[in-house]
This record gives structure tokens, sequence and C-alpha cells, in this order.
């Protein structure tokens, strides 16, 4: 009888005990490796929040460079109409050469 019982305790442990500790084991495994797996998730977000950071630099940098490029070439066009317009005003005006022979001084 003890022969059976020990027998039997055996067969048990062998079918669900053994099973229950490869699932410990397992559970644990698996715990370590979404916590490896947390860390380089909150490391990666560290990453992309300072590539971020450094896009809307660059975007803000570029923004300040087009206006002041767009008030370079503003200034450089009023100079260019003025210039135009007084150059048009000079050749619009009658010159001595140009008037008739009864309007000449």
């Amino acid at each position: 009888m003890i022969e059976t019982l020990k027998r039997g305790t055996s067969e048990a442990v062998d079918r669900y005990g053994r099973p229950s500790a490869a699932r410990r084991t397992d559970s644990v495994e698996q715990s370590e490796e979404a916590g490896r797996a947390l860390s380089i998730i909150t490391m990666l977000s560290g990453v992309f929040a300072m590539v971020n950071s450094e896009i809307a630099s660059a975007v803000e940098q570029q923004s300040d460079a087009a206006e002041a490029i767009t008030r370079v070439v503003r200034a450089g066009l009023r100079d260019v109409n003025e210039q135009t317009r007084a150059q048009t005003l000079l050749s619009a005006a009658p010159s001595e050469g140009n008037l008739p022979h009864w309007q000449r001084p």
C-alpha cells in the first residue's frame, strides 16, 4: 500500500508538478522579455522625442531663412522698380534734340 501511494504520488508530481514548474519558468522568462521590450520602447521614445525636437528646430531655422530671403528679394524688386520708373520718366521727358524747331530755345 505504501508503495502504491509512493508510485501514485510520484506519478502525480510527474504529471502535474513538473509542467507547473515549467509554466512558472516560462512565465518568468516571458516577464523578463516583456521588461526588456519595455526598456527598448522607452529608450526609442526618448530618441524619437529628441529627433522630433531637432526637426522642429531645423524647420524653424528654414522658415527664418525663407523670411530673410523674401525681405531681400522684395527690397531688390523695390529698387529695380524705382530705377525703372526713374529711367522711364527721364526717357519720356522731351530733350532739346527731340523738340520741333519752333519749340527749341
